[in-house]
């Protein structure tokens, strides 16, 4: 679990049970309120995006994700 001053630009959320990438992330401090941060997600399973915002303090779940370049290996055809 992480807070809202975690949420970065390619960080990637749980959210309603699915993981989301963040696309666009902003951080308002109106004069008059609390401070919210105004995200745009997009869905790694779906591919669908989606606007959220977040309350300052909202707890969030921050996913840690390790990237790593993979080559596949196939065979031509036969099988062992």
């Amino acid at each position: 679990m992480g807070d809202t001053t975690d949420i970065k630009k390619g960080a990637i959320i749980r959210h309603n049970n699915d993981l989301y990438v963040v696309t666009f992330c902003q951080f308002v401090n109106p004069g008059k309120g609390a401070a919210f941060t105004k995200t745009k997600m997009k869905s790694i399973s779906t591919g669908k995006g989606t606007d959220n915002t977040y309350k300052s303090g909202e707890n969030v779940d921050v996913v840690q994700v390790n990237y790593q370049n993979v080559q596949y290996l196939y065979n031509n055809g036969t099988f062992y």
